[in-house]
């Protein structure tokens, strides 16, 4: 079984490079062996390709910039995912996200290999402060109905690990705030919850400068209302 990590990078307030260095020691580090990562890098210099040239050499790597588009979070990822051509399945992972640690990988593939019909899985996971040395709190994933609204009881999509093939869905380009939440959304209605990893695979860094942490209420109040004319919700409170 082969597993792509769809990885978007972007200068991430000139953290970028740094994130992606300490990821790529978490990913040298596992226990499973075959994968690959696939870089989509919306960066205007080089310091994304020569942190990834630098791993080249003890990690797969699929390199691509991306030159249009730079300031949509869901395309960049969607861009890595369609570049995890051949692989299995697809583990989704934020730039300032991490593998928690050398077992993350072989612990979902565990989880796969009980459950080969399934479409979607998503895991437990832990939150670190900046440095990625502190952990702060554990949170394992729930579905509930109001995902669709932004109830958000999975997590980020570093937790996600989707199935390569037929089924595949991709991120509303639309949305950043709610980008998960739509996804989540569109997988439950399509095959039910996802299949839980209980261990912890993922630590979410927990940073000032995260981009969800700098969004405005007219933007917030803008995808809650995209939303709920893509599926016909009700009317909900403004954020303003």
């Amino acid at each position: 079984m082969t597993i792509g990590i769809a990885l978007p990078c972007y200068a991430m307030k000139h953290k970028g490079a740094e994130f992606l260095d300490f990821s790529f020691q978490k990913i040298s580090e596992q226990t499973y062996r075959n994968l690959f990562v696939s870089i989509s890098d919306h960066c205007s210099d080089n310091r994304i390709e020569d942190v990834a040239r630098h791993w080249a050499d003890r990690i797969e790597i699929r390199y691509q910039r991306k030159t249009y588009n730079r300031e949509n979070a869901s395309d960049n990822m969607n861009v890595a995912m369609k570049n995890c051509e051949g692989a299995d399945y697809i583990k989704l992972l934020f730039q300032d996200d991490f593998l928690y640690d050398e077992y993350a990988i072989e612990n979902t593939v565990k989880v796969i290999e009980a459950n080969p019909e399934a479409k979607w899985f998503t895991s437990a996971c832990q939150h670190s402060d900046e440095s990625g040395l502190n952990f702060t709190r554990e949170f394992h994933p729930a579905w509930n109905d109001k995902i669709v609204e932004g109830v958000n009881t999975i997590s980020s999509p570093s937790v996600i690990t989707l199935k390569n093939d037929d089924s595949l869905q991709y991120f509303d380009l639309n949305l950043f705030w709610l980008m998960d939440t739509d996804l989540y959304h569109r997988y439950h209605e399509k095959y039910g919850e996802p299949v839980i990893i209980n261990e912890v695979t993922i630590a979410n860094r927990l940073w000032g400068s995260q981009a969800t942490n700098t969004l405005s209420d007219e933007r917030k109040n803008n995808e809650h209302e995209y939303i709920k004319q893509k599926y016909c919700l009700p009317n909900r409170k403004s954020y303003a």
